[in-house]
């Protein structure tokens, strides 16, 4: 644990110019990415006809995936906590989204509401599966501060290595094109 928040500091400040640092997943773990978020001013409404952050995962793969609950988890404290909210069952159709929303409520009812919302003053969200009694990490990312509304972060092709501002956020569906500026 003490390698890898070295080598968190380390990343972070080579990159100090840059909004979003993607972390690198770990091979172990089946193959999900976060593929969007949302951190200040959405327009998306929920179930309970409110707006919030949220994230936005995606299935790269030919066939459809099932989460199994207690063993898939988000977390807005990577190092601290990684099993922050525990995911329930959820099955990602092939090439195919989930959308998590993060506002605190921690419910599970139509709509996933975890039990964090993210900091539009930056911060650390990760994706978490556990295999047996090792919690790894599958995707994170480290993000800094976002001034606009409705601007989102995303990759700029589903599931690719660039990431990209959105002015136009696609919450459940392809990411779109119109970026405000490139992130390496």
């Amino acid at each position: 644990m003490k390698f890898l928040a070295i080598s968190f500091a380390m990343m972070l400040a080579s990159c100090a110019s840059d909004t979003i640092v993607q972390l690198n997943s770990t091979p172990e773990a089946p193959r999900l990415l976060i593929n969007e978020i949302m951190i200040k001013g959405s327009e998306q409404v929920n179930e309970f006809g409110g707006t919030a952050d949220w994230i936005e995962l995606y299935n790269p793969t030919e066939q459809s995936f099932i989460m199994e609950s207690g063993q898939w988890f988000v977390s807005d404290h990577v190092f601290g906590n990684p099993e922050k909210f525990e995911l329930p069952v959820i099955t990602i159709p092939a090439k195919g989204y989930a959308l998590i929303w993060c506002d605190a409520k921690n419910t599970i009812n139509q709509q996933i509401h975890t039990n964090f919302k993210l900091s539009s003053d930056g911060e650390n969200i990760g994706l978490f599966y556990r295999k047996g009694k090792t919690v790894m990490r599958v995707d994170a990312l480290s993000f800094r501060a976002v001034t606009s509304n409705n601007v989102s972060f995303g990759r700029r092709f589903d599931g690719a290595g660039e990431w990209m501002l959105f002015n136009g956020p696609t919450p459940g569906s392809a990411n779109n094109t119109k970026s405000i500026a490139l992130i390496d």
